[in-house]
């Protein structure tokens, strides 16, 4: 009886901290705008913006109007097509003169996503 007592308080010490722990994984604002400033736009100029800018806007898409986190953020539909796209690889497309390492494009994914999360835990 004793030993259900004590792996009883355990679980209980256990998810008293794992709301903290959560937390604590949660990337910062700081965080998120360090993300866009070092993958997501880099990225964009590199891969993206040949095709996708003002004067071309290859399937009615400028890409070129998100200088800044706070316009991606505002964008959400939009953002889930270009991580759809991404997640695919069918963007940027294999006649595309600079195809990106599947290191970068798990690291734009993961930028667009935790900047996509990180958007729905503020309005929530």
């Amino acid at each position: 009886m004793q030993f259900q007592n004590l792996i009883f308080t355990a679980i209980v010490l256990l998810l008293e901290f794992i709301p903290a722990i959560t937390i604590a994984s949660q990337p910062t604002e700081c965080e998120i705008q360090r993300l866009f400033t070092n993958t997501l736009r880099p990225f964009l100029q590199t891969h993206c913006l040949a095709c996708h800018d003002k004067k071309k806007q290859k399937g009615m898409l400028d890409l070129s109007t998100y200088s800044t986190m706070a316009a991606v953020a505002k964008d959400h539909h939009l953002w889930e097509l270009v991580l759809e796209k991404l997640e695919s690889e069918e963007m940027p497309p294999e006649e595309a003169s600079r195809q990106p390492t599947p290191d970068e494009r798990q690291a734009v994914i993961n930028s667009i996503r935790a900047l996509r999360e990180h958007q729905a835990r503020r309005q929530a």
